[in-house]
């Protein structure tokens, strides 16, 4: 388990916009830093069990600490809030298909991904 250095706490304690989250916890992710990731959605505060994107990189969460039943459940809960997340759609979609086929051809989507941004940025015009 990765301790956080006070240091890092402290430079990512502004609390950021939900999209700036998404790109940090991404970040993490992908960087490998899951204590790290899982910190700053806990630090986002209650906000973020009522956000889609941040249930769908809970969802991406559960899968790096092996917990497939934990991601589905996020995963579902981020489509009952927002029907038309598209990145936990696919993570769905993921999962079926690796339960049904043992393969899928869907990557894990963490929502920061370029396509995922201007849908969003559409959204708001």
């Amino acid at each position: 388990m990765n301790i956080i250095s006070f240091k890092k706490r402290r430079a990512l304690m502004a609390r950021p916009d939900r999209s700036e989250l998404v790109r940090r916890v991404a970040d993490a992710i992908r960087r490998g830093e899951i204590d790290l990731a899982e910190w700053l959605i806990g630090e986002h505060g209650t906000d973020s069990s009522q956000s889609a994107e941040c249930l769908n990189l809970l969802g991406v969460i559960a899968v790096a600490e092996d917990d497939w039943r934990k991601a589905k459940r996020c995963w579902r809960r981020a489509t009952e809030i927002d029907s038309a997340y598209q990145p936990a759609l696919r993570n769905l979609r993921r999962y079926y298909e690796l339960n049904e086929f043992g393969k899928s051809g869907e990557e894990l989507c963490l929502g920061d991904e370029p396509e995922f941004s201007r849908e969003r940025e559409g959204d708001e015009s």
